[in-house]
């Protein structure tokens, strides 16, 4: 026989009254949750949805897409109006330097414009480059990244060599070359100078075509309109040195130095003077020796063999020997050699030869009688 279990709870006590069960929320945190499982196996898709809006049908070339109405996905083909879109060719104001046409959005004050006659190439306000209907010209502009053969502006860190296979053709007017000409220090200079290695320099100056005459002119005035000119020119006649000037420039004398002084000079009145000079007096040819002893000569000539034909000596001493020549005073003709007096001296034999010599000489005119 089965004993039956004791009551759970003694007669003489109690049961606790029970908690009413709250409603059930699965979104609930479970104090007794344990960790979550595994992600389960993807479904089988789900039946397809309705078509989207997309595009409405219809339209015509050159029509665009634009919204109609303010309900949403709602949009048509719509023409454009007059005046609309990109039109070619592309125009845009003339602009400036300093707001060019076409420029960047992080550089709006680099870019393109034009003045009505040149493009222009234009940054910081400053044009860089302008293309004309015959020309380009350049305002500092930098060209690649060594200091060979380069075309760029003139700094002293980044100095430019300028590379030229062809000719180079200065356009316009009153057109310059400018360099440092006159540094201080002559290596400093603006020079010309062969580009071959260990190469001779020779500057030359030709004409153009059929022309035949070239010269070099240089001035003694940045205003050559008014200026002095010192001309080196050649033609099929003649080359010359030419002292001249033009509107209200003064003629200038030539002069010839060596040594540090003058040796010769030429005045404008065309008289000559060689050695030291005397140019106030009225000579046409003067010339001037460096002492006034027998030391050296004012004047020596001699012919093609040596010999002196004539020789002045400082100290006043003068030598003619024609060597076998003539020698003739007061348009004489041909002249005379050296004549030999002969006759007695006691009577006129000797007088009378010595007058003959001297007329052949063209010295005296022999009018005398018996």
């Amino acid at each position: 026989m089965t004993t039956p279990a004791p009551p759970l709870y003694p007669p003489y006590v109690t049961a606790p009254p029970l908690e009413p069960v709250p409603p059930f929320d699965p979104n609930a945190p479970v104090p007794w949750a344990g960790p979550p499982g595994p992600v389960g196996n993807t479904g089988p898709p789900g039946p397809s949805g309705p078509a989207g809006v997309g595009l409405p049908l219809g339209g015509t070339d050159g029509q665009v897409l634009t919204k109609v109405g303010g309900a949403d996905y709602v949009a048509g083909w719509t023409t454009p109006a007059a005046g609309g879109g990109v039109t070619w060719p592309l125009l845009a104001p003339n602009g400036s330097a300093a707001a060019p046409s076409y420029s960047f959005t992080s550089a709006t004050g680099a870019g393109i414009y034009t003045n009505g006659l040149a493009v222009s190439i234009a940054s910081g306000g400053v044009v860089r480059m302008n293309v004309g209907g015959t020309t380009v010209l350049y305002n500092g502009l930098q060209w690649g990244t060594d200091n060979t053969y380069d075309i760029g502006n003139n700094l002293s860190a980044r100095p430019r060599d300028l590379f030229l296979g062809r000719n180079l053709d200065l356009g316009g007017t009153a057109a310059r070359i400018t360099g440092d000409f006159s540094n201080a220090t002559i290596a400093s200079r603006t020079l010309f100078q062969a580009s071959t290695a260990n190469g001779t320099t020779s500057v030359g100056v030709i004409p153009n075509g059929t022309a035949v005459l070239s010269n070099v002119s240089v001035y003694n005035s940045s205003t050559p309109d008014n200026s002095g000119i010192l001309i080196l020119a050649i033609d099929t006649s003649t080359a010359r040195i030419n002292s001249t000037a033009v509107g209200s420039g003064a003629f200038m004398p030539l002069s010839l130095q060596a040594g540090g002084a003058e040796r010769m000079r030429i005045n404008t009145n065309g008289n000559i003077s060689i050695g030291a000079l005397q140019v106030s007096q009225p000579r046409i040819l003067q010339i001037t020796s460096t002492t006034s002893d027998s030391s050296s000569d004012g004047l020596y000539i001699q012919n093609s063999g040596g010999s002196v034909l004539f020789e002045v000596r400082s100290d006043g001493w003068t030598l003619v020997n024609p060597a076998g020549g003539r020698l003739g005073f007061y348009g004489s003709g041909t002249g005379a050699t050296k004549g030999s007096v002969t006759g007695a001296r006691g009577g006129n034999a000797a007088l009378a030869s010595l007058l003959t010599i001297l007329a052949q000489y063209g010295l005296v005119t022999d009018s005398s009688t018996a």
